[in-house]
């Protein structure tokens, strides 16, 4: 099992709120229950999905995604749901009474994605 989890300052660019915790009390709460944790440090978390799954766990069906419920879109999404299944998942309100962090924004239609792509250059085990 493995989790990607955003550095504190891309954490912040996604939710528009500081995180709860700082980078290293996440990454230690989260590796109690996974056997590998990647820091993504950009918001665009894309090129480092392909590299965070094995291309063995792909071939053989091993893996699969799960993201909170109320998780905005996120680029690679087409990449993931072409190689594995995609779970969401209804996740408890934090202490605080927070929902996670996911900005309550009227205007926001919950689409984070941009226009730019990563080339196949960039990343060459992104699918074309």
């Amino acid at each position: 099992v493995a989790a990607l989890i955003y550095d504190d300052e891309s954490h912040e660019t996604i939710t528009r709120r500081p995180p709860l915790q700082p980078l290293m009390e996440r990454m230690e709460g989260i590796a109690a229950l996974v056997d590998q944790v990647f820091v993504v440090p950009s918001p665009d978390q894309a090129p480092f999905l392909t590299f965070a799954i094995s291309k063995r766990n792909i071939e053989e069906s091993t893996c699969f995604f799960i993201e909170k419920e109320n998780a905005p879109d996120f680029r690679g999404r087409d990449w993931v749901e072409s190689v594995m299944p995609l779970h969401r998942i209804k996740c408890e309100d934090n202490d605080d009474g927070s929902d996670g962090g996911y900005p309550d924004d009227d205007n926001d239609d919950g689409d984070h994605n941009d226009d730019s792509e990563t080339s196949r250059d960039e990343n060459p085990n992104m699918p074309t």
